[in-house]
């Protein structure tokens, strides 16, 4: 399995530098792909390599995304990321109730359901 994220990140990562070049870095699309990137480090244990990668997917979605279901998802990559680097936890926890809040407005209630499962597991922490 973590063969298949490696080759995930490879190639979210090939495509992320065509995206950038050719929609620009404030680009939606560009800011999905370094999502991918970032998941992708993520479930190969790499937080801290996730970490920059993340916050400018996040940066870009909280500027030019109107999906309010890819702000919630790139929001929920940042907080796991923050939380596993022992980063900055309150701000985890922030961004994590920030995405639920987006989930709650959009047609993806499974990933609402993980947010508000992780929030519960985290929070008392």
């Amino acid at each position: 399995m973590a063969k298949r994220f490696e080759e995930a990140e490879q190639i979210a990562r090939r495509a992320s530098q065509t995206l950038e070049r050719e929609l620009g870095s404030d680009s939606p699309i560009f800011a999905l792909a370094l999502s991918i990137v970032g998941h992708s480090l993520l479930e190969q244990k790499r937080s801290q390599d996730a970490l920059p990668i993340l916050e400018r997917a996040y940066a870009i979605r909280a500027r030019s995304e109107k999906d309010p279901a890819r702000r919630a998802e790139s929001a929920f990559l940042l907080a796991q990321a923050l939380w596993h680097t022992r980063a900055e936890r309150s701000k985890a926890l922030t961004l994590a109730s920030e995405a639920k809040r987006d989930y709650a407005n959009s047609a993806d209630k499974q990933a609402l359901s993980g947010v508000e499962r992780w929030l519960q597991e985290h929070d008392a922490l």
